[in-house]
């Protein structure tokens, strides 16, 4: 890949399919070495390919945690059948929170946030695809995707600006006790 070659030779050539390139040295290097890991996204089984493939995880995002579970156990499989058998193979989810005094609160926020975001109604996704709901529950949904397998979690606060700060703080202590609990993952 274009960007290994960047990242670990001074200087680099590569010829691909879609880049060449000559004696060209990348700076800063990274300082993960011998590379950053490679995250590979997508919901699509060509998406779990390639990133069984080409990358060291899979991210995730708008999955349930059995649909999750679902497409990581077929992530690895393609991974185990690739050249890149026995490799680890991470595995990351982006995923929507809202904390609110009810569930129903939250949705409301949730709703309105990504409807906006994305520019289509949501009210149909978020029961699915979103932590919704007081601190407990937004931690059990949080749960169940650990337990699914995730390893990497993106947590998006689905409020307006000014009520991030108020959600990422009622989330940190949370979840620095829920990481102490899952060391391993």
């Amino acid at each position: 890949m274009a960007l290994k070659q960047l990242w670990t030779a001074t200087p680099a050539t590569f010829r691909g399919r879609y880049y060449c390139f000559e004696g060209v040295t990348m700076a800063p290097r990274p300082l993960q070495q011998p590379h950053p890991p490679i995250w590979v996204g997508g919901r699509s089984a060509a998406a779990l390919r390639r990133a069984a493939r080409l990358g060291n995880g899979w991210f995730a995002y708008f999955e349930t945690p059995q649909s999750f579970a679902d497409k990581l156990q077929r992530a690895r499989a393609y991974r185990a059948a690739s050249d890149r058998a026995g490799e680890a193979f991470a595995a990351g989810l982006v995923l929507y929170v809202c904390v609110a005094p009810t569930y129903e609160a939250a949705r409301q926020q949730a709703v309105a946030y990504l409807s906006a975001e994305y520019r289509q109604p949501f009210a149909h996704l978020v029961d699915k695809y979103c932590a919704l709901g007081p601190l407990p529950q937004c931690l059990a949904t949080i749960e169940r995707f650990i337990a699914a397998g995730a390893q990497h979690l993106s947590l998006i606060p689905t409020c307006a600006p000014p009520q991030v700060l108020a959600q990422l703080r009622q989330l940190a202590p949370a979840l620095r006790q829920l990481a102490a609990r899952h060391p391993q993952r």
